[in-house]
């Protein structure tokens, strides 16, 4: 087999895309506007969040008015939930050091979603 038949082309448009989350100082968990448009977000769903070992997330698209999903709320061009409890209630020094969460679509459900 020769070197070029074994080479996959990298999805450069995929991977220069900033699909990330990040705590703002005022304890709110902002998506880039790249994770709004690959997370399909609105004005019309909401985020159930769940927590996982090692400080990792794991979120499911829910819809407006979900009582277990947090509110999204738009500001500008971008989405955001109200996270400063949390933040607080996991002893996570969210004012004093920078908090990225980078985005990856899993295939697996949570909850039927």
């Amino acid at each position: 087999m020769a070197f070029a038949d074994r080479l996959k082309k990298l999805d450069a448009h995929r991977l220069q895309q900033s699909v990330k989350a990040t705590v703002q100082s005022n304890g709110r968990l902002t998506f880039t506007v790249e994770a709004t448009k690959e997370m399909g977000l609105s004005e019309e769903k909401s985020l159930v969040i769940f927590e996982a070992d090692g400080g990792d997330l794991g979120a499911v698209i829910s819809h407006k008015g979900d009582p277990d999903a947090f509110i999204l709320k738009r500001c500008g061009l971008y989405f955001y939930v109200a996270f400063k409890n949390y933040l607080q209630q996991a002893g996570i020094d969210y004012k004093g050091q920078r908090i990225i969460y980078d985005i990856t679509e899993l295939d697996e459900k949570i909850d039927g979603k």
